[in-house]
């Protein structure tokens, strides 16, 4: 029930009946996870093998494993965990979390063909694996092949169709194919679920797709719900919004946005090339 005060009351009541009650700090180590006490938790995994009256069973030792490299992956460690994992998939050949781990490390460093190579045996062992299914298609994005991306991000979409992650891969999958229609359909459909909520980058892809597809008074105002949404960097949205407007033939509008953003910071140089923009489709050449 997320409420991990009381639970960590009764864990200690647990540990201080039984120090070395496995099950008790493998959950410790869980909650300290989930509450973004990454470095705590790695402490508490590593304990687990330090121990000697600690004694785990096969599968505990497989959770605390797994959640070690966890912990060093999202701690940036990414040569210790390379070197965890490696040991996990010793361990487990036959397991696919370990191959999943590895894939996780590996498309982080930016190499995607090694991570697809872990993906592919992954999924030969469990062709359903969404998290496996949505990486691949992630790494194959990365290195622009998007067939194939557009393939296993659609099987990650089939599986989870409330993954909003792969939803916008996927859709940005299609509108780099050229395929408006799929991408404004799989948008749309996400917006219209059960459990959709005012999402700014979904929204903003709607518009994008919706100007791509000429359809320019829907794509405005998808962009303007997007930033009313106050999801995302008010700065960055405002740029989009200005840009759309912009091509969209309506500079005027964009104008009145970019002037009413700051001068200075790291979005000037955009705001520059946008007000360019907006000079010559006013027909202002020289203030270009």
């Amino acid at each position: 029930g997320r409420d991990y005060e009381k639970a960590n009351r009764l864990i200690e009541r647990v540990v201080a009946g039984d120090p070395a009650y496995v099950d008790a700090l493998l959950l410790k180590a869980r909650i300290l996870m989930e509450q973004a006490q990454i470095a705590e938790a790695e402490t508490l995994f590593t304990k687990l093998f330090d121990e000697e009256q600690i004694v785990l069973s096969p599968m505990q030792e497989f959770r605390a494993r797994t959640g070690l490299v966890e912990a060093q992956f999202r701690q940036g460690k990414m040569d210790v965990a390379i070197k965890s994992v490696t040991d996990l998939e010793r361990k487990y050949a036959r397991h696919p979390m370990p191959k999943y781990m590895a894939a996780l490390v590996e498309y982080s460093r930016g190499n995607y063909a090694k991570a697809v190579s872990h993906l592919q045996s992954i999924l030969q062992i469990a062709p359903d694996y969404p998290a496996a299914q949505f990486l691949i298609g992630a790494s194959n994005y990365a290195l622009n092949n998007l067939e194939q991306a557009s393939f296993y991000l659609s099987r990650a979409v089939d599986i989870e169709p409330d993954n909003r992650h792969a939803q916008k891969l996927l859709a940005m999958t299609y509108m780099r194919l050229n395929e408006p229609g799929k991408a404004k359909e799989l948008l749309q459909r996400s917006l219209l679920s059960e459990h959709a909520v005012e999402d700014s980058d979904l929204l903003m892809m709607l518009g994008k797709v919706s100007l791509q597809s000429g359809n320019i008074d829907a794509g405005l105002d998808y962009i303007e719900r997007s930033v009313e949404s106050g999801g995302g960097d008010e700065v960055d949205l405002q740029m989009e919004l200005a840009a759309a407007y912009i091509a969209a033939g309506r500079p005027e509008l964009g104008t009145q946005v970019l002037n009413q953003l700051p001068d200075e910071g790291e979005h000037d140089y955009r705001k520059g090339l946008l007000e360019v923009m907006a000079s010559i489709e006013k027909g202002e050449m020289n203030e270009a």
